[in-house]
């Protein structure tokens, strides 16, 4: 929607890529995020650049230092369950 109001061009490829991109944890939001922001670097200038690098950033950093402080608790009672591994199943205790 920023894509729009800012005046981007291919407002609906590039949100189709980020919005895709997204889905994938942290390597999505780089690759198809920055290619969002290269293209509207090149066409449209630096200032509707920032606006959108900012656009995407905000929601991941929210998410990562706010949100997860406020849904599990700044100090979670129970630590992390660590996960054994897939060989874990083919050990055979003695």
């Amino acid at each position: 929607m920023l894509l729009y109001f800012v005046g981007a061009t291919l407002v609906v490829p590039l949100a189709v890529l980020a919005l895709l991109g997204s889905v994938i944890p942290i390597v999505g939001d780089v690759v198809f995020g920055g290619r969002a922001v290269l293209v509207t670097l090149l066409l449209g200038g630096w200032l509707p650049a920032v606006l959108v690098l900012a656009a995407l950033l905000v929601p991941d950093l929210l998410e990562g230092h706010v949100y997860q402080r406020l849904i599990v608790g700044a100090d979670p009672s129970a630590p992390p369950r660590r996960d054994p591994g897939p060989c874990s199943a083919l050990v055979v205790p003695r």
